[in-house]
């Protein structure tokens, strides 16, 4: 009985004496990859604090350019807000040491959902994803493979 206890024990301190799993840093200038066909320059300016978090999202593509301020926690809810002057919803998450970012966007006589993982470089300095457009029923629209860069 006193070898299990003993046993036990050690796995506990074991397990106490390994530290928190320490999140990739999002603050940043992170820079789309763009290849010399693609016309649509992007990147993202996120400032993180705990588990709050602000994205000035930079697009330039064929619809124009534009600024997409989003605010929200990194908590998994839902975080309504009002983007470039229509209802919009931000969602992000830690799984492990991938983030996913959902904006979901509702401009007049449009929907635009679009889900990412980032997955981080262990050196912190780019991270990949996987863009996925939805449908508003729910169907994939799009899968566009993409990396991302720390400027």
């Amino acid at each position: 009985m006193k070898q299990k206890f003993v046993l036990v024990a050690c796995i506990l301190l074991a397990a106490a004496a390994v530290p928190g799993q320490t999140k990739p840093d999002l603050n940043g200038t992170w820079v789309r990859k763009a290849s010399d066909s693609d016309r649509n320059r992007q990147y993202m300016v996120i400032e993180q604090k705990e588990d709050l978090i602000h994205v000035s999202y930079n697009i330039d593509d064929p619809g124009g350019k534009r600024i997409l301020d989003l605010r929200g926690r990194i908590d998994g809810q839902k975080h309504e807000q009002t983007v470039l002057g229509s209802p919009a919803t931000l969602i992000t998450r830690w799984e492990g040491n991938d983030f996913l970012f959902e904006l979901i966007r509702r401009p007049p006589d449009t929907y635009i959902h679009s889900f990412r993982r980032f997955r981080f470089a262990a050196d912190q300095k780019s991270f990949t994803t996987e863009a996925t457009y939805f449908l508003e029923n729910g169907k994939v629209r799009l899968k566009q493979p993409e990396t991302w860069t720390r400027k």
